[in-house]
């Protein structure tokens, strides 16, 4: 039977109840596993064997409470319920009213407005803003910043809390995407290298839902971890509060470069999934790095986002630039692409290590407040760990920085 271990009583009794809720709906947590809760943070355990396999978690579509049918507020640093959608299924009412007793009851928004960017880094708005600019063309990040500039202060906290644990689901045969809340799923914490949340099907299961497979990635910890997604350690500091220093890539910030007999190439930054499209089969071993088409204008074109891979696969952006370039241009001259390969990932990697470099100055020049502030030697320590692996990106490819 699933192990509850908290230093709470109401948050173990809380979770208790949201247990036998999910059972009730027909969810499925492993009886090997152990929710811990300690000081407000959650954890999941596992008395499993590092190399067992398979499914922990699943939860259906009846676990699975949708957002968009509920309008919450905040009062008094609590989280509150202020309407719900009249069709809105009596199982999704149930879960997030015993969800959000259990974000109250560990005072989420509370330790929230201790970790994101958004409120740290208030005091320091230079640094603040620098850091914006590291993700500025994602959807969220541009709401998030017009919270900001607005004094919309408690939409901000809420939502950009609430951003950190909800999952875009869709249902089988659906295009609609909802936002969606997961019980106990969200008390996974986040390794890159963990397997990804998986969405399953009717055709498969005769239902949709959400599973979560057994991954224990820190030799001699038995915490289980899943990936969020296609992060790097500035995406996870921006979006998830955190920074994942053991990541070997880096996300490229947003920038154009110039392309000559080319045009301009607008890289947007956005943190999207793995690209599901066609792809060439000598394309399919790099899938992970090749971005979205976001269309072709006149003498410009316009990708998703650019990864620079770790050291072990450094000749992975070059392939991966030179097939978003000719996917812009099919009938582009041979040399004139190779040459474009050569000008991008030059520029990608000079513009994201000034980036960098101009973040850590301005952490730097904040004088004492350097030495007395956790918020920011965990700034400078992601900025020497993105640098670290851009320059070892430029020292293999010669390129003096």
């Amino acid at each position: 039977m699933l192990r509850i271990v908290s230093d709470n009583s109401e948050v173990e009794r809380l979770l208790h109840r949201l247990h036998q809720a999910v059972a009730e709906y027909g969810g499925w947590i492993s009886p090997g596993l152990e929710v811990v809760c300690a000081d407000g943070d959650f954890s999941i355990r596992s008395d499993m064997e590092t190399e067992v396999t398979g499914t922990i978690i699943r939860m259906p579509e009846a676990c699975l409470p949708s957002l968009k049918d509920f309008t919450l507020g905040i009062d008094d640093d609590e989280i509150v319920i202020i309407s719900h959608a009249d069709a809105v299924r009596t199982e999704h009412v149930t879960l997030i009213q015993l969800l959000i007793a259990i974000y109250n009851c560990t005072e989420k928004l509370v330790l929230h407005r201790r970790v994101s960017p958004w409120f740290t880094l208030a005091r320091w708005p230079a640094i603040l803003e620098h850091v914006v600019r590291g993700r500025e063309k994602a959807a969220q990040v541009q709401k998030f910043r017009k919270y900001y500039e607005n004094g919309r202060l408690d939409d901000l906290l809420l939502e950009s809390f609430i951003a950190t644990r909800k999952f875009p689901f869709r249902a089988s045969g659906s295009q609609a995407i909802r936002p969606v809340l997961m019980p106990f799923v969200e008390f996974l914490n986040h390794h890159w290298s963990s397997p990804r949340f998986r969405v399953i099907g009717k055709e498969m299961n005769g239902f949709d839902g959400i599973s979560v497979e057994h991954s224990r990635p820190i030799i001699g910890s038995d915490e289980c971890f899943v990936c969020y997604g296609n992060s790097d350690t500035l995406d996870c500091y921006v979006i998830f509060n955190f920074s994942d220093l053991s990541v070997p890539f880096v996300r490229s910030i947003p920038l154009v470069v110039s392309l000559s007999g080319v045009g301009s190439m607008h890289i947007f930054s956005q943190n999207m999934q793995t690209h599901t499209g066609a792809l060439p089969a000598a394309m399919e071993d790099i899938r992970f790095y090749i971005p979205e088409d976001l269309g072709v204008r006149d003498d410009a074109f316009a990708i998703s986002h650019v990864i620079v891979p770790g050291k072990n696969a450094h000749t992975t952006l070059r392939r991966t630039l030179e097939y978003v370039i000719h996917r812009a241009n099919p009938d582009i001259l041979s040399a004139t692409l190779r040459d474009g390969v050569i000008t991008a990932e030059k520029s990608i990697i000079g513009k994201n290590i000034a980036y960098y470099r101009m973040l850590n100055r301005l952490v730097s020049s904040v004088g004492e407040d350097l030495a007395s502030s956790d918020v920011l030697g965990a700034l400078k320590d992601l900025c020497n760990f993105q640098m670290s692996k851009l320059h070892g990106y430029a020292d293999l490819i010669g390129l003096d920085t």
